[in-house]
């Protein structure tokens, strides 16, 4: 399979893999091609995928929008290190949930743990980024990339 088309098809199943973690609806945008330095301004979670493809995949937000979204999903406020651990925690679903949904399609994947990233991170070490933002109901925006290295 080509490199655009697996590329397009894990970007597909993460975002299928969000609509199902998150008890919320969800829309999205269109993916925006960046370029080779990516910056996270405040929260998110980086977890590597290998197997078929290797890639990185980033899900960042305001520090509000996870801790709203770990309300809405533990029904209780989360803040300090559980919330680290809720970013950790929503990566490693998204990502399992992302290697279910291509493995329909024949592609195997698997993804490494999760790497919480706090505060202003600038990212390196890749060709492009294709970053996708999505609006989650009654919750706010966040953004999920793919850090794509040819």
């Amino acid at each position: 399979m080509e490199t655009a088309t697996l590329v397009t098809e894990i970007l597909n199943g993460t975002l299928s893999a969000l609509s199902t973690v998150v008890p919320f609806p969800i829309e999205h945008g269109n993916a925006e091609r960046l370029p080779n330095a990516f910056r996270q301004p405040e929260m998110g979670v980086l977890i590597g995928v290998t197997g078929d493809y290797h890639t990185r995949l980033v899900i960042d937000a305001k520090k509000e929008i996870f801790m709203a979204l770990g309300a809405s999903m533990y029904g209780m406020t989360v803040e300090g290190e559980l919330l680290d651990s809720l970013i950790g925690e929503v990566g490693n679903m998204v990502g399992g949930n992302m290697c279910t949904n291509v493995s329909m399609n024949g592609i195997h994947l698997d993804i490494t743990p999760p790497t919480v990233l706090i505060g202003d991170t600038k990212l390196t070490g890749f060709t492009y980024a294709l970053s996708v933002p999505v609006i989650i109901s009654s919750i706010g925006a966040l953004r999920v990339s793919l850090l794509i290295t040819e």
